[in-house]
């Protein structure tokens, strides 16, 4: 069974959130955010990591 790894966002995982955003803001679950938005904030991101994708 694969560990979920939670740790503070970097840079690189912001393609990786936007990806779940905008999956999510279609659904009218989340408000979409532009990726410089996302970018400018990462610090403020915490994210689950299982086998090294971004969950």
């Amino acid at each position: 069974m694969s560990q979920v790894l939670v740790r503070r966002a970097r840079t690189a995982d912001v393609s990786a959130i936007a990806a779940l955003v905008d999956r999510y803001s279609t659904e009218r679950i989340l408000l979409a955010k532009a990726k410089v938005t996302l970018y400018e904030d990462v610090q403020e991101f915490w994210v689950a990591e299982v086998d090294g994708n971004i969950v």
